[in-house]
């Protein structure tokens, strides 16, 4: 069991000075505690009491190679001895986006931003710029970030009516939204291809697109039903209506492709971010040329001091390379590590008696703590639950060196720094914590 005293006392300390004692809401998720963090090195992670920690939240996404990767950390050094940011375009980000429109199936023409809230935002700005239309279709439970226009009906409390499935609740996510932002906005449950077409049909000459996550990673790693994608890609072509996929989560964490090139489905319009940087702060939004020459002409606004600075682009452009090498064979190692992860959890589910299902391909996946089985979990409704027992086991996990996403609703990550051995250790750890929580 793993002592935190000097996290606890730097956390109170730290609340003195930043407000909540945190810098992003769902870091204080960890209970009892946020954990202060000193140092990680490939898959394992130090906190500020010197506990080792296997790490699965990889930042909550970016860290596809794990932690300081010697040849992103080589690239960005070099890049800081030449400038670190230059508000002028450089060489890298040409060799950058001819990367990005090599690899993302729907990317002729890009553009590079920061954060993927930013990126989402752009998206959907292009949306509607682009088919001079105003509303989007979003689902509940998938998140986009946090700016106020998209930020609805991601993650519901205890007693919020959520209305009936044909025509849910808008959901604001914060106090300081204004009621206005919701006229533009149409929530439905995800995985229903019918409501969605009736939706379309009954309100085609407002909607500019429909935004998603291929897969839910922010609603407890939920996979598209069969058919669902190529059926939303359907509609969208026939209506008239752009197709975004939220890939900030999936890009280059499923493969050089995304979701794109694992679903066989390829949008009008998409957002990529986390794993792109390799831990570098840096996003993306892309798309068809036809699209994305709104920019060209200059009829959109985008702009941004940060974009494109040196320093990520570099760190970007040397991930992207080191995934590269000998055909993707890095793709290989996390899905083959990922897949017996997953399979590994099930069958502790199992031999345990365990409440939970395991959603998720294997390069990104979670623990779903229900009563409810596999098939009957396809949303956000099916999948809301309380995080309490979820919050116990990560409790546990932590106390035994294992640490990952302490939200239910988010994702583990597989990453390339990853071993059979940290596999092997983690499966051992979640059985003894099985096994002295029965009640779980």
């Amino acid at each position: 069991m793993r002592a935190t005293n000097s996290s606890k006392k730097m956390f109170k300390e730290l609340c003195r000075y930043m407000a909540g004692g945190v810098s992003s809401n769902v870091r204080c998720m960890v209970k009892p505690h946020p954990i202060f963090m000193e140092k990680g090195n490939g898959s394992r992670i130090y906190d500020i009491d010197g506990n080792e920690y296997i790490d699965y939240l990889s930042a909550y996404g970016p860290l596809i190679l794990g932690h300081r990767p010697k040849s992103v950390i080589d690239a960005v050094i070099d890049q800081l001895t030449r400038g670190s940011t230059f508000g002028s375009p450089h060489r890298l980000e040409l060799e950058l986006s001819k990367k990005l429109v090599q690899h993302v199936p729907c990317a002729d023409l890009v553009k590079i931003n920061l954060s993927g809230s930013e990126a989402v935002h752009a998206a959907i700005r292009t949306a509607k710029a682009y088919t001079g239309k105003n509303k989007i279709i979003k689902f509940e439970g998938h998140y986009h970030g946090w700016i106020d226009n998209i930020y609805v009906s991601y993650a519901p409390k205890p007693g919020d009516e959520l209305g009936p499935r044909t025509s849910p609740k808008k959901i604001l996510g914060s106090l300081g939204q204004s009621e206005s932002i919701l006229k533009d906005i149409i929530i439905l449950p995800w995985n229903d291809l019918e409501l969605v077409e009736k939706t379309v049909r009954k309100n085609r000459d407002e909607i500019a697109a429909i935004i998603m996550e291929p897969i839910n990673a922010d609603c407890s790693c939920l996979m598209p039903k069969e058919g669902y994608l190529k059926g939303l890609r359907k509609i969208t072509k026939e209506n008239g209506i752009l197709l975004i996929f939220d890939e900030i989560i999936t890009g280059f964490r499923l493969g050089l492709g995304g979701a794109q090139e694992y679903f066989g489905v390829v949008p009008d319009l998409a957002t990529y971010g986390k794993a792109l940087g390799g831990g570098f702060p840096i996003s993306c939004f892309c798309g068809k040329k036809k699209i994305m020459d709104i920019y060209t002409k200059g009829k959109v606004y985008h702009c941004g001091t940060y974009n494109s600075n040196g320093v990520s682009v570099a760190a970007a452009l040397a991930t992207i390379t080191e995934l590269e090498k000998d055909n993707g064979r890095v793709y290989e190692h996390i899905w083959n590590l990922g897949r017996r992860m997953v399979t590994g959890l099930k069958e502790l589910v199992r031999k345990h008696s365990v409440k939970a299902i395991i959603n998720g391909p294997g390069p990104l996946f979670q623990i779903l703590f229900t009563e409810k089985k596999e098939e009957e979990v396809y949303d956000a409704r099916t999948a809301w639950v309380s995080e309490e027992r979820y919050a116990k086991f990560a409790m546990a996990m932590r106390a035994r060196g294992v640490y990952f996403n302490p939200a239910q609703k988010g994702s583990w990550f597989i990453t390339a720094a990853h071993t059979n051995e940290d596999i092997d250790k983690t499966l051992n750890i979640v059985d003894s914590v099985f096994k002295e929580m029965r009640s779980i």
